[in-house]
């Protein structure tokens, strides 16, 4: 009976993920998603009747769309819409006439050529895979709190106060005196072209949707560039992926003579003990190597893009394809600049070698010069019109002492990315040179990043590192895979374990959206913002006198 039973196991799950694969039509699709949003407007936003079958019918035409656009679209050319829509909103909305008709036909120009030559990389039908998987995405995006929706984390101050500003005031948007607004705001701009057409009310909402495409683009990726399937286990995965900084609490509790109950008893209440852990020791912030969901939750402005960035990257780099490379990395810029300096790195590794060999001419292009200088050269004027050089910006190691404090340094290396490092070995030393450069690369990028602070909160380690640990994460799936089929039974549960390690930071974000479901904070100008300097720029700089609106032009908003 015990091997009538082994041996219907396996007949049973096959019958069951043959089910799950079975392609579904669009109205299937519409239905599904209606069922799902009307009672959730209905029966836990209790909205009135006739308001919640409205909106539930207008979310699932909204989401249903969403679902045929990243399954039956071309992955890498939706990912490259995406990433450029802000562009053809700011260049007219912030610069004078000349400066915006240029800027707009080189872009234009750079972005139709790079859409015309990109790799095709996946579309297929849509199956039940598909459909369990966006519900799951879905649950996350409306947890995190984008479009108002969940627990808006206390960053979301600033996110809202962006966007209410970019609804209320003119562009470019100027205060007052010596008060420009400054800011890496690309996630924010399509909202706010649908705010300016509306209400302020109808920008916040419609966050919600675009994140949702952006998530569900970022999962995408991560399906092709692994090798797994698009499904709910593939989502779970990276919802609760991070580093395992419950090592931290263990050995730095026993450092500083915390008992270990008191310890993550402080952990629940507080998520900085946790995700934030090395400043109780060494007495300052280093920063960390965040959980995908913590990410979400604090930063979507800036890690969608630089997740689905680095997954354009790494398809283009293994496809060997350069000739827009540049372009497509300069498309960061409005998005964010800090994550654009994590990623330099592997600009170098990708262009330098076709560069300077009889291959130059596959990097040497109009799109790479013209394209990717014209834009940087825009935001490097932009950003430097704001208050760049207020930020602190020390090395964490001026003055750092190693006899008491190096022990702390290491394991926070080996928590947040050494400890896969090590389980991937025998994975890497199976690929070919190409994959091997860029694990390489990557593993370089990982331990030099934190060296430079930037930010009170280390910004340039928090956000530059959503990319990073996002590769990592390809990289784990992929040796997952492989020690499956070659039986590496030790590997395979240790690197497993190692995941399940690292699930603690998502799952204390998660404890803390439910248990606050539906609390944000209170939306006002850029102003009134704690650290608004961060985001104001003076009068007379390079971009205010030379390209942007002339001032007379500039009129807040009554």
């Amino acid at each position: 009976m015990n091997s009538a039973r082994q041996s219907s196991a396996p007949t049973i799950l096959s019958t069951a993920t043959q089910h799950l694969s079975k392609s579904v039509s669009v109205a299937a699709v519409f239905f599904l998603l209606f069922a799902i949003h009307f009672p959730y407007h209905y029966g836990l936003r209790y909205l009135p009747l006739f308001e919640s079958l409205t909106i539930a019918l207008v979310d699932a035409v909204i989401f249903t769309t969403i679902v045929w656009i990243t399954t039956r679209l071309d992955l890498a050319r939706v990912t490259l819409c995406f990433l450029a829509l802000p562009y053809l909103i700011f260049f007219p909305g912030w610069l004078n006439t000349p400066a915006a008709v240029t800027l707009l036909i080189i872009f234009i120009y750079c972005i139709t050529n790079t859409l015309r030559t990109t790799t095709s990389t996946s579309h297929s039908s849509i199956t039940l895979h598909d459909l369990l998987a966006f519900v799951l995405i879905i649950i996350w995006v409306n947890l995190s709190g984008a479009g108002g929706y969940g627990h808006q984390t206390p960053d979301y101050g600033v996110h809202n106060a962006r966007l209410k500003d970019l609804v209320d005031y003119s562009w470019p948007v100027h205060y007052g005196e010596n008060q420009n607004f400054v800011s890496y705001f690309g996630y924010f701009l399509p909202a706010a072209i649908i705010g300016k057409l509306s209400n302020a009310d109808f920008a916040f909402r419609s966050m919600y949707p675009w994140t949702i495409l952006g998530v569900t683009l970022v999962l995408r990726w991560l399906s092709f560039l692994s090798g797994w399937r698009f499904s709910a286990l593939l989502v779970s995965v990276f919802i609760f992926f991070g580093p395992i900084d419950i090592l931290n609490v263990f050995a730095l509790g026993y450092h500083a003579d915390i008992p270990l109950d008191s310890a993550f008893a402080e952990t629940l209440v507080n998520s900085d003990y946790l995700d934030f852990r090395t400043r109780y020791d060494i007495g300052f912030i280093i920063g960390n190597y965040l959980s995908n969901t913590f990410q979400l939750f604090w930063s979507p402005h800036q890690v969608i893009a630089g997740w689905l960035c680095i997954g354009l990257m790494t398809h283009l780099y293994l496809q060997k394809q350069t000739t827009h490379f540049v372009f497509t990395y300069a498309l960061l810029c409005l998005w964010s600049p800090l994550i654009m300096i994590a990623l330099l790195p592997f600009v170098f590794v990708a262009v330098l070698p076709p560069l300077f060999s009889k291959k130059s001419g596959a990097v040497v292009t109009i799109e790479n010069l013209l394209g990717a200088g014209a834009v940087s050269a825009v935001f490097v004027a932009f950003y430097l019109a704001g208050s760049p050089q207020s930020i602190p910006s020390p090395f964490i190691l001026s003055g750092f002492d190693w006899k008491n404090q190096g022990w702390v340094l290491a394991l926070f290396y080996f928590s947040a990315w050494g400890a896969y490092i090590a389980m991937l070995k025998p994975f890497i030393a199976r690929q070919e040179p190409e994959k091997k450069i860029w694990f390489i690369c990557l593993a370089i990028v990982l331990f030099v990043l934190p060296l430079k602070k930037f930010g009170a909160y280390s910004d340039l380690l928090c956000r530059g590192s959503a990319p990073l640990m996002f590769l990592l994460l390809i990289f784990i799936l992929q040796a997952i895979g492989q020690y499956w089929r070659r039986q590496h039974g030790v590997l395979l549960v240790l690197l497993l374990g190692l995941l399940v390690l690292g699930a603690g930071s998502s799952l204390l974000q998660l404890r803390h959206a439910f248990n606050r479901y539906g609390t944000k904070p209170v939306t006002a100008s850029i102003v009134h913002y704690a650290y608004a300097e961060e985001n104001l720029g003076p009068d007379n700089t390079f971009f205010n006198r030379a390209l942007r609106h002339k001032p007379s032009d500039v009129k807040p908003a009554k």
